[in-house]
């Protein structure tokens, strides 16, 4: 039997059913694409997913509208996640949010993180009995169980994203010092809708891995 078969064999049986798969890149135009069907990140969005690298910079998840688009990369060794819209009455004008991670994260341990827009997540001090959660954005990372929190109460106004999500890339050059993701990134989820990002619609040069064992 081809080898490959054998450990993709291996891969499955090792996943629980709430885990997803593991995906290495090379960090050479290596990335993955995903048509969401049916899938709605117009008003906001929630993902979550686990990664390791050691590279100083890499685009780790990009998606995108018409004139929007939000992003999870690393840049100069640090976690960054943006939320940029470029029409006036958008959110904050010409630039949206942007949540940055206080040390390194390409220090080849696994990190998880979750990044969401506009969504009711309870965190920090509970509310009242009846009390309808505000709406958040915002960024957590968690190593080794401590979690790292980036979160603000504010609603996003104007961000229609809508369209293709890409992990490890985003099919096109968006800048010459963040470019493709190198390393290894797993269990990636889309809260929201419940989506777990399996099978790519397209995927230029990522090999599966085998899935961390516990959590970060």
């Amino acid at each position: 039997m081809n080898i490959w078969i054998v450990l993709s064999l291996c891969i499955v049986a090792v996943l629980s059913a709430d885990e997803g798969p593991c995906f290495e890149f090379n960090g050479n135009n290596s990335y993955l694409e995903f048509v969401p069907d049916n899938f709605d990140l117009i008003d906001s969005a929630h993902y979550k997913l686990s990664f390791m690298t050691t590279q100083e910079n890499g685009i780790i998840l990009f998606a995108r509208g018409s004139h929007d688009y939000e992003a999870l990369y690393v840049r100069d060794g640090k976690l960054n996640y943006d939320l940029f819209n470029p029409t006036s009455n958008g959110a904050g004008g010409t630039f949206g949010i942007h949540f940055e991670s206080n040390g390194p994260v390409n220090t080849n341990d696994w990190f998880s993180v979750e990044v969401f827009r506009n969504r009711r997540v309870r965190r920090g001090e509970a509310r009242m009995t009846g009390q309808e959660s505000p709406l958040m954005s915002g960024l957590v990372l968690t190593h080794n169980g401590v979690e790292e929190e980036h979160v603000r109460e504010v609603t996003l106004e104007g961000v229609h994203i809508q369209g293709l999500v890409y992990v490890g890339g985003a099919g096109r050059e968006l800048s010459s010092r963040v470019r493709e993701f190198k390393g290894k990134i797993e269990n990636i989820w889309e809260l929201k809708n419940g989506m777990r990002f399996e099978d790519p619609s397209r995927n230029s040069g990522v090999t599966r891995c085998f899935p961390q064992r516990g959590s970060a």
